[in-house]
Parts: C-alpha cells; sequence; structure tokens
C-alpha cells in the first residue's frame, strides 16, 4: 500500500541509508530519497514534500532534534507529516525527548528490517488518512459556505417579500417601504 509515497531516509551512516532504501524497495516503494547530510536533507524540503521522513538523532550539522525542531515551524498546524526516529541510543531518556521532539516512533538500531516495514505501513497509512481528511473537511468548508450564501440570500428574498404583503396589505402606505428603504440609503452614503 501507498508505494508512490515519498520516503526521505536521513542517517549520516551511508550503510544504514543503503539498507534501508534496499528494504523499502524491495516492499514496493519507489521514491525514496537519502541523505547523510541532515542540513542538506532540509534543504530538499523546499522542493520535496515527504510522506514519511525516517531520522537519526545523532549526527554532524544537525542532530535529529534541531532538524524536527525545524521541520515542526515549516508546517501547517493541519499537516501531519510522519517522523519514525532511529537511533543507536536504547535509552528510555532518548525515546521520551524524540517523541516530545515531535517523533511519531522511534526504533533503535540496529534496525529489525521487519519492525521498520511495519511502522513505515503504519505511519504512511495514518498520513494518507490524514491526507484524505483534510481533503473532506475542505469539500465540507465550501459546502457550508456554500449554503451560509444561500441561506443568507433566502434571508433577503423573505424580509423583501414580508416587506412588499404590508405594502399591499394597505393602500395608503403604498410604497412606504421602499421609500424608508431608499432614504437610510442616501443617509448611509452621506456619513
Amino acid at each position: 500500500a501507498h508505494a508512490d509515497a515519498t520516503i526521505l531516509i536521513v542517517d549520516d551512516e551511508p550503510s544504514i541509508v543503503r539498507l534501508l532504501t534496499r528494504a523499502l524497495q524491495a516492499e514496493g516503494y519507489s521514491s525514496i530519497q537519502g541523505y547523510t547530510d541532515s542540513i542538506e536533507a532540509l534543504a530538499a524540503l523546499n522542493t520535496v514534500t515527504p510522506d514519511l521522513i525516517v531520522l537519526d538523532i545523532n549526527m554532524p550539522g544537525m542532530s535529529g532534534y534541531d532538524f524536527l525542531n525545524d521541520l515542526s515551524q515549516r508546517l501547517t498546524e493541519d499537516t501531519f507529516l510522519p517522523v519514525l526516529m532511529v537511533s543507536g541510543l536504547s535509552e528510555a531518556e532518548t525515546r521520551i525527548q524524540a517523541l516530545q521532539a515531535g517523533a511519531q516512533n522511534f526504533l533503535t538500531k540496529p534496525i529489525d528490517i521487519k519492525l521498520f516495514l511495519a511502522h513505515v505501513r503504519s505511519l504512511l497509512e495514518t498520513r494518507f488518512m490524514s491526507l484524505r481528511l483534510n481533503e473532506v473537511r475542505g469539500v465540507l468548508e465550501e459546502l457550508v459556505r456554500r449554503r451560509t450564501a444561500q441561506l443568507q440570500q433566502a434571508h433577503l428574498e423573505i424580509l423583501d417579500r414580508l416587506g412588499r404583503v404590508a405594502e399591499y396589505r394597505d393602500d395608503a402606505t403604498g410604497r412606504h417601504t421602499d421609500r424608508v428603504g431608499e432614504l437610510l440609503q442616501v443617509l448611509h452614503r452621506c456619513k
């Protein structure tokens, strides 16, 4: 599922990037970009919209935490972009810090490929579900805008018709309601 998803792998160890890339390709994923330089990977986000980022914590130049911090500032509030952190550090505090920094999942090195692929599938499913929800929300918001405009128009038509009914009930007033409306428009323009 989601074989067309764009996956970014950011790890300063080329062997890890190759291993994860091969595992993803064997699973049918075709749009994989690997980076051993976290700064270069962050710059790639200017032109690439990934569906998942696999990110190491300890890297020269920019740590995974710094990468996450910069990434969070680029995303809008309603954008869900999953990050799977990988690290040779297995302490509970490291996991907690990674999750608090914005990662959705955490794996320790050496990476169990079956577990890695299960995390990838799960995170991509959540990503694409989030995208579908955003699309549906956009459609519903447009529907609400249209319906609100229709209701406002209907409200104005009802008021106009009630005014006309009032005019026709009493021949002495004739166009009284229209004259009051025209006078109010003149007064409003004079302000």
